[in-house]
């Protein structure tokens, strides 16, 4: 298998964690009366909640585990 075939395979992975970010980033953002009418629509339309909060779920983890490796990694005192 070559270099290309395996890049090929892990980007719907990563574009599937990048948009649960992305999506998880635009509803801490949103207005809750936005974050409302969209959760009624979806659902109306037929998505699972089920689907929803495990797409929120997986943004979540994501933004925490980069949170944590930058609180681990970064050097907050300059001085020293």
């Amino acid at each position: 298998m070559s270099e290309n075939d395996k890049s090929e395979e892990r980007d719907p992975f990563l574009l599937r964690l990048a948009e649960a970010v992305d999506f998880t980033i635009s509803i801490l953002t949103a207005d809750l009366w936005f974050v409302g009418i969209f959760l009624l629509v979806a659902l109306l339309l037929g998505v699972s909640l089920l689907g929803l909060l495990l797409e929120v779920a997986i943004g979540a983890g994501v933004l925490a585990a980069i949170a944590v490796c930058f609180w681990l990694f970064c050097d907050l005192h300059p001085g020293e």
